[in-house]
């Protein structure tokens, strides 16, 4: 089920206020600063280059107010293209909805949040339309996707996958989130999906058992995200990565706990770069249990887009107005000529002049040989087609079937 939520189209910066931001108890800073800089990147940032965060921001209430001021200032440093936030409390929501600089920067998904869900922030200037869709669950985790109207064929969704022992749940969500995203050319799906890939929830715990390689929970990835590529291995190699690192961050409790939970998954995208957000340095206090992460992406040699090319001197195509990526409608073929009916009515730009003239002489020649018998030779100019025994060219209709007229 698809809830249609937004889709806006605003790029210029407007002055901002000094001073906190509020919603519903929550104050963030205004980081005047950092937003007028984060602008500036996104500005200079090359076209076909996107930029992503992820970030488990924890539900948690210690030191909320401090740590979540410490992670907008940490992204908008960044100025990534699409943010994908993971448990988000209701007064984060509001704080970020209502904060001048973000607003300003991003159109923010207004998707209802319960005890706590996900957000989606898309850049503005990329004129985002934003859905959610539901996922099978029994923590009521759906999946938010935003289409980048300035960027053709481009889809950025964020999941929140089952969390603790629920293998079988998360497999079913990813089979969700991949049809979701099945008519993508370029898709990024990214957050937190609660497993690790050298390692299955629950290992590090006393009695825990280790899987063999090959039986791992991330070994089913290129089954359920084919195409998808993980840019962390894809740019680091054999680093770990660990995103939720109970060793070095202080509120993950249990030391054994060292897993690489958060993911940014690449369809038709290069990952260039990717890093660890809120690991120490910059951002002070620690703002999530979770470590965020930011991906830099470009267009990969093997996608649709990069292997394009227009021949010299050939004259621009014609725009196109296509449905929505995430709408899936099998395409009807007419039974009466083999044309699929969505392309019925529109011209024939297969067909060459000469092609035409061949044909029109083949019609002359036959109708003179009476084959055709009082064939009449009007044309159809909206369908190029003759209209041999079916009246004048304006009544024929090309929506209809042939047997319908």
């Amino acid at each position: 089920m698809l809830r249609f939520l937004c889709a806006v189209s605003q790029l210029g910066v407007p002055p901002l206020r000094r001073g906190l931001q509020i919603g519903s108890g929550l104050g963030l800073p205004q980081l005047e600063a950092e937003a007028n800089a984060s602008a500036l990147t996104m500005a200079a940032r090359p076209e076909a280059t996107l930029t992503v965060a992820t970030w488990n921001v924890w539900f948690g209430r210690q030191h909320m107010e401090q740590r979540y001021s410490a992670l907008l200032r940490t992204l908008l440093r960044r100025a990534p293209d699409v943010v994908g936030l993971q448990e988000v409390v209701p007064a984060l929501a509001d704080a970020l909805r209502a904060h001048e600089a973000v607003s300003a920067l991003y159109e923010v998904s207004p998707n209802a949040i319960g005890s706590y869900g996900c957000l989606l922030l898309a850049r503005r200037a990329l004129r985002p339309h934003i859905v959610e869709i539901d996922l099978p669950t029994d923590m009521g985790r759906t999946l938010l996707v935003a289409e980048l109207a300035a960027r053709p064929g481009v889809a950025v969704a964020t999941v929140h996958l089952e969390s603790l022992d629920s293998e079988r749940v998360r497999g079913e969500q990813l089979a969700v989130a991949a049809r979701a995203l099945g008519g993508a050319a370029h898709a990024v799906l990214m957050g937190d999906f609660n497993f690790d890939a050298t390692r299955t929830w629950g290992e590090w715990r006393d009695g825990g058992v280790a899987r063999s390689p090959g039986a791992l929970e991330n070994d089913a990835l290129p089954r359920l995200l084919p195409h998808f590529v993980d840019a962390w291995p894809v740019v680091r190699g054999a680093e770990p990565g660990f995103t939720f690192d109970g060793a070095i961050n202080p509120y993950a409790h249990d030391p054994s706990e060292r897993m690489r939970y958060d993911r940014v998954m690449a369809k038709g995208l290069r990952p260039e770069h990717i890093e660890l957000l809120g690991n120490g340095g910059e951002a002070q206090p620690v703002p999530s249990d979770h470590f965020g992460l930011f991906a830099t992406l470009v267009p990969s040699a093997a996608s649709p887009t990069a292997r394009a090319q227009t021949p010299p001197h050939a004259p621009p195509a014609e725009p196109a107005t296509a449905p929505s990526l995430l709408v899936h409608a099998a395409t009807k073929t007419d039974e009466a000529d083999g044309q699929p009916t969505a392309a019925r009515g529109q011209p024939n730009t297969s067909r060459t002049p000469g092609a035409r003239l061949a044909w029109l002489l083949v019609v002359i020649l036959a109708c003179a040989a009476g084959l055709l018998g009082g064939c009449c030779l009007s044309w159809c100019s909206d369908a190029e087609r003759p209209c041999c025994g079916r009246g004048r060219a304006s009544e024929y209709h090309p929506h209809k079937r042939e047997n319908d007229l």
